[in-house]
């Protein structure tokens, strides 16, 4: 069920702390001021590492403060106060330490009047003694606090009050900031940590394939043609979300950022590159899929094309057989538990051992979990041998390799794709294209055919039935049936986004990548 954040302080409606984001120049003076004030009250004010380390710990933590006030000004940030929280390695470029986090925490909580309202972390116990809920501490910024970060945009831009228009994900927001580049390519442990590896050819390919792709990504706009109000509550994550595949949560955080959500990397897991490889680093992953449909690229409209029954097919493949109809149907349950079904098939060849069960409510009546973990194993028998097994991350690293493949053919014909997994996003004229390269990219690494899917657009289901039609005749450009949907009051949010990131924007840019005139 959908929260609303917005009638109350919800210290669950918070982000991550973000190691990578960091403020733009212009925040120099604010910084050592600030610096300066944390040091003249402690015992280490002489001592350079310490400086240092605070220094790149009120870098990092305003601009976290920053960029959440301007989405909402009650979104929290969530950081850990741990000792071990902030290892070096390649999930900490900065190398921000524990001991500058707290020393900055301290300080803007502590200061009078306040910084920064708290709400401090840890573990809560029943009368037993045992945890029954953690959280992290969660800090977000004070009246007083943004008013020092205005005062640093009016001092440095004329037109300061714009940088927290359109919902905060306007496009002028970027030069506030700066960001330090994560790795492109990531190798997690069995404990699901970083850890740094020695570069291969294979590594150096995929990497390269990645930096082309991300410059590309980068010249280019991804928004959501949504009314005002629908698109605060997706991007704040006040929306009830579908049910995920079970690798869908590589970035937990259901509050999605427009502006830096638009890098894709790619993680391998257990110290493995044969598991795993999937991309992620774009919002776009994260939004519930039925408002995917009003994703946009340079403000045209998108094509949703899908992989029908990906993994379960590759399996069958795998065993020399073809998957036929649907995996994810049983007979004598109603349609209406298909995501339940999918999602255990799913569960059952991605991880190794026992799952969880779904609650009695959950389950269709009359239906047991043993009798649905049976009737899965007996529609299935000629893949069951890998249930439990986690081949899921094994199948992870071809269809990534798939992905790939489409997404590189794309970029040498100028085109972007959007992948989400075993779905690709597109210019609706670009469908057809599409549809052809995710099967030439399928057969070319299982020798075998595989259904494509497509969902329901946003051209075909918002816009006036004979939109297409009128297009189709030359008599109405489907351009002016999507202005008309967009002119409406309720997108002005949208129409300033766009207004925004063209400012600049050079003739030769528009030849390129907008169409709309």
């Amino acid at each position: 069920m959908a929260r609303d954040v917005l009638q109350g302080d919800d210290p669950k409606f918070s982000r991550r702390l973000r190691l990578d984001l960091k403020l733009g120049s212009q925040f120099r003076s604010l910084i050592e001021e600030m610096v300066a004030s944390i040091h003249a009250n402690a015992s280490l004010r002489s001592r350079q590492d310490a400086v240092a380390a605070t220094t790149v710990a009120v870098d990092i933590i305003l601009a976290n403060l920053l960029r959440a006030a301007q989405k909402n000004k009650k979104l929290y940030v969530a950081l850990s106060l741990n000792a071990n929280a902030y290892t070096r390695g390649p999930s900490n470029p900065a190398s921000v330490s524990s001991r500058g986090i707290r020393r900055v925490v301290d300080y803007l909580s502590d200061a009078r009047p306040a910084l920064v309202k708290l709400r401090v972390g840890g573990q809560f116990r029943n009368v037993r003694g045992r945890v029954v809920q953690s959280h992290l501490t969660r800090i977000r910024a004070t009246d007083q606090l943004k008013a020092k970060f205005d005062s640093v945009q009016t001092e440095n831009f004329s037109d300061g009050a714009a940088c927290s228009s359109a919902d905060g994900q306007s496009p002028t927001n970027a030069r506030l900031f700066s960001r330090i580049d994560l790795p492109l390519i990531r190798l997690k442990s069995p404990e699901r940590k970083l850890i740094e590896f020695q570069e291969s050819d294979e590594t150096r390919l995929m990497r390269e394939g990645l930096e082309k792709y991300n410059k590309f990504l980068s010249l280019q706009w991804i928004d959501l043609l949504l009314p005002d109000d629908d698109f605060r509550n997706v991007v704040e994550g006040r929306t009830p979300q579908d049910d995920q595949e079970p690798d869908a949560n590589e970035n937990a955080d259901r509050v999605v950022d427009l502006l830096f959500q638009r890098r894709l990397y790619r993680v391998f897991n257990n110290g493995r590159f044969d598991h795993g490889g999937r991309f992620y680093g774009g919002w776009w992953q994260h939004i519930p899929s039925k408002y995917r449909k009003f994703i946009t690229i340079n403000w045209a409209p998108i094509a949703e094309l899908d992989f029908s029954n990906m993994q379960i097919a590759m399996l069958y493949a795998m065993e020399g057989h073809t998957l036929e109809g649907d995996a994810y149907a049983l007979e004598g349950i109603g349609a209406e538990y298909r995501k339940l079904l999918k999602r255990t098939l799913l569960a059952l060849i991605n991880a190794e051992g026992q799952i969880r069960p779904p609650t009695s409510r959950e389950r269709p009546p009359g239906w047991t979990w043993a009798d649905i973990k049976d009737a899965i194993k007996e529609k299935h028998t000629r893949i069951a041998r890998h249930f439990g097994s986690g081949i899921g991350l094994r199948l992870q690293r071809v269809d990534s390799d798939i992905a790939e493949d489409v997404m590189m053919s794309f970029l040498a014909r100028d085109v972007l794709v959007l992948p989400i997994h075993d779905s690709f996003l597109i210019y609706n004229a670009w469908a057809p294209e599409l549809r052809e390269a995710m099967k030439t990219a399928y057969k070319q690494r299982m020798n075998q055919e595989i259904r494509i899917d497509a969902d329901p657009s946003f051209i075909e289901t918002e816009l006036p039935e004979d939109a297409i039609e009128l297009d189709q005749l030359d008599v109405r450009p489907l351009e002016n049936s999507i202005d008309d949907f967009e002119s409406a009051p309720q997108f002005a949010g949208y129409r300033q986004r766009r207004s925004d990131f063209l400012v600049g924007k050079s003739d030769a840019w528009k030849m390129r990548f907008y169409t709309r005139g």
